[in-house]
């Protein structure tokens, strides 16, 4: 049990980087963050991240990443990596809250 724990959090940290360095752009560029419905495009980028995670280009990069991670001290435990939410939170995109539509 502690070894599945440990290899889901490992991979975790690979699917943070992955989300990390395409959701900003996901977000921005579509229609919707263009006419304001930032949460659809919001849940579009993940449902987009879901997608690229399940292609064979994707594993392949996890793969990488995680074979990269493994070789430098990047691999954190704590909250800046591992979670997607996280990752989202580390990036340069600004959303305006509710207060702001």
């Amino acid at each position: 049990m502690a070894m599945a724990v440990t290899l889901a959090r490992l991979l975790g940290q690979e699917v943070a980087l992955f989300a990390k360095s395409r959701i900003p752009a996901l977000i921005s560029q579509s229609p919707e963050f263009a006419t304001g419905n930032y949460s659809q495009a919001l849940v579009n980028a993940f449902l987009k991240i879901d997608e690229l995670l399940r292609s064979s280009e994707g594993k392949k990069e996890l793969k990488e990443m995680g074979a990269q991670l493994a070789k430098t001290s990047e691999r954190k435990d704590g909250m800046n990596v591992g979670s997607t939410a996280c990752a989202v939170s580390y990036t340069h995109l600004t959303l305006p809250t509710n207060r702001e539509v």
